[in-house]
């Protein structure tokens, strides 16, 4: 027989001891293992999909492609409408008029017709003005940063939406930033 500190108490009987210390030895394995994953992956709330900024890039593309392709009223119709290319996840397209009233929205076919040109983050970013200046200038497209209250979790995070000039409408769509863990 081996000294009782090579061969613990519970190698005698190890049915009951056993089942009394398995959920702690199990808990004790997993921990670790669950910190590793945890440390790894960005911070996402339920309802959070994780898309980014070239995403959101690749997704104006795809609306500015079907504006140039079907004209403005079936352009209009069609990211109203919502479909999953215009529509995906946190991910959507909006179209406003260089006076900052929304024609179509894929999310919130409601505010169509709204003149939202006034309103503002809570750092008072007056984001729609922002991209009305991205629409007009020379290049006509480029990005735009300020804070959203997220749709499925209610966490206000930063938003960085890509603007493109399509006719007189700016097209875009904004992806959050997700904070790291």
């Amino acid at each position: 027989r081996w000294p009782l500190l090579f061969y613990p108490r519970f190698m005698y009987a190890w049915r009951w001891p056993m089942r009394r210390h398995l959920p702690t030895l199990l808990a004790a394995l997993a921990l670790p293992l669950m910190a590793m994953t945890a440390a790894a992956a960005p911070r996402l709330d339920p309802g959070e999909t994780g898309h980014g900024p070239a995403d959101a890039q690749a997704m104006v593309a795809r609306a500015v492609a079907y504006f140039d392709a079907h004209g403005e009223a079936a352009g209009l119709a069609e990211v109203t409408r919502g479909p999953r290319a215009f529509n995906d996840g946190d991910l959507y397209v909006f179209v406003y008029d260089l006076d900052g009233t929304c024609r179509a929205h894929a999310r919130r076919p409601g505010q169509a017709g709204s003149n939202l040109r006034g309103i503002r983050d809570r750092n008072g970013v007056a984001f729609i003005q922002d991209w009305i200046r991205i629409a007009r200038s020379p290049a006509g497209a480029g990005w735009s940063r300020y804070d959203y209250a997220h749709e499925a979790s209610g966490r206000v995070l930063e938003k960085q939406a890509y603007i493109q000039r399509s006719g007189d409408l700016l097209i875009g769509v904004s992806a959050f930033l997700y904070p790291d863990a």
